[in-house]
Parts: C-alpha cells; structure tokens; sequence
C-alpha cells in the first residue's frame, strides 16, 4: 500500500472507465488519506469529491469505523487499523477485477463483482426459526431487497429493523469464506445496513479476521437436533475405544488442546499412543512433550524411518504411504495387547501432498492394519480445506464421526 514520507503524492485518483460506486469512492477516499491527504479539502480534491459529497462520504468512513477524525488548529483525519486493512482488501480487489476484465467496480460492475463470491447456501428452516426468533425479540422483519445508494439492488435474506432506527441485513448460509465476507461488506456499505451473516457449517480463520475488520457480525446457528449432538469440549477417547474415527475440525478453534487432553488421558490409562504429524503442525505442538507419547514426524527429506537421538520421535517420508503403513502396522502388532491408539495428523495435508487417490487408498489400507477392538485410530480431517465430494469420500472409510467447531464437538455419526 503506498505511503508518504513529508511529501504528499497529488495525483488524483485515475479510473479508467464508467462511474465509481459509492464503495469505490470510499475506498478512493482511503486511499488519498493514506497517501497523506489528511485535511477535509485536499482529500476532496485528491478524491474528485464535491464538497456536500465528501461530508457524507466522511461519516459513513467514521460510522464503519474506517477513518478517525483529529481535531485541533485544524481538523484532519487519518485512518484506522480497520480502515488500512479495507483498504489493502480493496486494493487487492481491484487487482481480481482486472484479471476479470472489470476495470472500474462502477454501478454495472458491482453487480459483477458481487456474482464472484459463491453463491449464499441458505437454508430455509433455518431462514425461518431466525425470523421467528427475532419477532419474538421485538424487532420487526422484512423483505431483503434493498436498493443501494449506488443504485444497484442489493440482495439479503431478510432485513430486521429495531425499533431504535437500527437495521441488519441478514444472509445465512451454510458454511462462510472471505468471499462471502467481502460481498455483505460490499452491501453494507452500499444499503447503511449493518451487515449479519448466520451461518450453519463453518467458517475459516480469514473469513473471521476479514469480518471483524469489516464489522460484518458473524453468528453460528446452533439447531435442536444439533444441539442434541453436542457433547461439550472434551475428547473421550474411552468412549470411542476400538472405533475408527474422524474428526472434522475448525482450525481456528483451539482443536489442539482437546487432542492433547484426550491423549493424556489415554496414557495415564496405560495405552500406547502413536501420533503421525508434522512438525509445526498445531497437534505436534500440543503433544510433543507428553511423556510415554510416540512420535512419527512425517518429513520431506528423509527417504527411511530415522530415530530422533533423545526422543520418543521418528521421522518418517511424508510422500511415502507404503512407509507409513509398515510403520504403523509393526506399531499397532508391538503393543497391541496393552490397547493401540493412532492419532493421524492430517488427512487435509496428506491430500495436498499425495492427492485424492493416494489418500484415500492409504486411509483404507490403514483401517484394515487397525481392524480389531483393541485399536482406536483417531485421524483429522480440516473443515474447508477440501471440496465435498473429496470429504464425502473421505468419511465413507470411517465407522464414527465427530466434528469440532465454534459449538463444541458434535457427534454427526
């Protein structure tokens, strides 16, 4: 993102064709004030605002809480945190829009630039259950078309007024990427609504940072068959003993600490624990340094299984799944009678590495080495990293299911 050092850039912003939007003139205003155009009217001439225009575009800035104003001999104003990376964001949309052919998000291209997120996935029942919470709340619900100022209509599951004056636009959908995010910011600044998004499934580690720079308001729907499934946060390995299962987690959950503790538990129970990972992962960091555990650091550079000199650690050729397997299985007959448990660490990096027919003929050799009720396998598959029919296939291998999200661990299967 430029920046200034004493000397102000004064080159106007440039667009090629069409009108700007009402999001691009105020992303254009962010731009000029980072360049170092802080006063009210260098920041109109730089922005090619009229004076009347650049006041209103100036208090939706500081209603979002993009741009703060300083006031002194002089007022100026300079930008947020919030407002720098909105800024980065539209800056590397605009690179996206290029490679689109969009050269201007104009009122014609808004409407283009809105068809790139993934379609919303919403689900009526859940459309339905909202609303109803909501009127039960007092705030009154109404249709979600909403024309925006850059007249373009802009397109929420349904809008919920307060009677405070406050309105929400809301969208639900199943799972939540930052694309999704990117596109209510768009509408939120476009309709003045405060953007809300309620979603079902998951949502990644960036769409949540993005949304919280974007003062988009993220909510995860909880229904009362899921609620049902919800055993807390605590990993009981004791009750999955002998099963064969898969953990879909959300990275950003803080998964790691119920891994740990569940192996703790089972090594104080006498098992033995093997956990396959990867240095740096977050399950290596967690269970390195639990007495009794064993590790195989699955590793690029080395073509064998070599000892880590001093540690309960070997490390093993990642790419290599007929290593992995003779590894495993010696590891499973060895300690069998005191009661096997094998955590693998991941499914979603090992599809990356060694693609979808590799894995998933690896995971079904691995189920049958570890048939039998005296070994638990115990392998983690990342919620969003793979498309839908790879995890379909994925869980097909597997006898039990469990999913470790923002509400807790769910048993799914």
């Amino acid at each position: 993102m430029p920046g200034w050092i004493g000397v102000m850039d004064t080159t106007p912003v440039q667009h090629k064709v069409g009108r700007r939007s009402r999001f691009e003139i105020l992303c254009d205003i962010l731009k000029v004030v980072s360049d170092g155009a802080n006063k009210p009217t260098h920041i109109m001439q730089m922005a090619n605002l009229t004076w009347n225009g650049l006041l209103s575009y100036l208090e939706s800035l500081m209603r979002n809480g993009l741009l703060a104003r300083q006031e002194g001999p002089r007022t100026t104003y300079i930008l947020t945190a919030r407002g720098k990376i909105v800024l980065n964001q539209y800056l590397s949309l605009k690179e996206a829009l290029v490679q689109a052919e969009l050269d201007t998000l104009s009122k014609d291209n808004v409407l283009k630039a809105l068809k790139l997120p993934v379609a919303d996935q919403a689900n009526e029942s859940v459309v339905k259950s909202l609303k109803s919470k909501l009127r039960s709340s007092g705030l009154k619900v109404e249709d979600g078309m909403v024309m925006g100022k850059s007249g373009v209509k802009q397109v929420f599951d349904f809008v919920a007024k307060a009677k405070d004056g406050s309105a929400y636009g809301y969208a639900v959908l199943r799972d939540v990427d930052e694309a999704h995010v990117l596109g209510l910011f768009v509408k939120q600044l476009d309709t003045g609504l405060g953007a809300r998004v309620v979603y079902t499934g998951s949502v990644s580690s960036e769409a949540k940072a993005l949304a919280s720079s974007y003062a988009v308001r993220l909510e995860h729907w909880i229904g009362e068959e899921e609620q049902k499934q919800i055993i807390g946060t605590k990993l009981d390995l004791a009750r999955l003993s002998g099963k064969k299962v898969l953990l879909q987690v959300d990275p950003s959950v803080g998964y790691e600490s119920a891994v740990r503790s569940a192996v703790s538990d089972c090594l104080a129970e006498g098992r033995k624990v093997f956990t396959f990972t990867w240095r740096g992962s977050p399950i290596y960091d967690a269970v390195s340094t639990l007495e009794g555990m064993v590790l195989y650091t699955m590793n690029s550079e080395v073509s064998y299984t070599t000892a880590v000199p001093g540690r309960d650690e070997f490390l093993v050729p990642e790419g290599d799944g007929a290593v992995l397997l003779d590894v495993m299985a010696k590891a499973i007959e060895a300690d069998r009678r005191e009661g096997v448990v094998i955590v693998f660490d991941s499914i979603s990096d090992m599809l990356m590495i060694s693609g979808v027919q590799q894995t998933f003929e690896f995971l079904r050799q691995m189920a049958k080495i570890a048939a039998g009720a005296d070994v638990t396998t115990f392998s983690i598959l990342k919620l969003l990293s793979q498309d839908e029919r790879t995890t379909s296939l994925i869980k097909g291998i597997y006898s039990s299911h469990l999913v470790y999200d923002a509400s807790g661990i769910k048993v799914t299967r």
